[in-house]
């Protein structure tokens, strides 16, 4: 049943590509356009006084109409959401000092991680933050790229001890 509702609005949408192909792209004499923004005047005239307010038969209605009718019923999206779903996606294994590698960066992700594959989603338009998500699609943490030479310049404790207590010196 699913697959029949997902070809019926396939047909919606293709028999109005036609539509606007045979209206409107066919009807244009290409000689006489000169930029993009003649183009899109000529679309949205055609659009107001040749498509959405014209009463079309399979509906008895206009476009327009037709779409306030359901418009209370839109769920409107906030900015987050939309750049969310437009993130990619990766799989990654974290190594034993709890870091990955993605686009020749290295990234420190939590200790609980370690020896594991995860699922990380970022923004080719930012690969200093990346995303782990679960496999149920929720976001759990965020992580930044390392700064090598911040991290190379971090005061540590002259006398560390290589051997566990309890061990011999040998």
């Amino acid at each position: 049943m699913l697959n029949l509702i997902h070809l019926n609005g396939k047909g919606k949408v293709e028999r109005c590509f036609r539509t606007v192909k045979d209206g409107f792209f066919n009807t244009l004499d290409w000689n006489t356009i000169t930029s993009i923004q003649q183009l899109q005047e000529l679309y949205t005239e055609y659009l107001n006084t040749e498509y959405i307010n014209k009463s079309h038969s399979a509906i008895n209605n206009t476009p327009r109409e037709r779409f306030m009718q359901d418009y209370e019923n839109i769920v409107r999206k906030t900015d987050e959401q939309i750049e969310e779903c437009f993130l990619h996606k990766a799989t990654r294994n974290v190594r034993n000092d709890a870091t990955i590698s993605f686009s020749n960066m290295i990234y420190e992700v939590p200790q609980e991680y370690i020896k594991k594959y995860i699922t990380i989603k970022y923004s080719p338009d930012n690969l200093e933050t990346l995303y782990i998500y679960s496999d149920k699609n929720e976001r759990l943490h965020t992580v930044k790229a390392i700064d090598k030479i911040s991290n190379s310049k971090v005061k540590r404790a002259d006398n560390i001890n290589l051997y566990r207590e309890g061990r011999n010196n040998v």
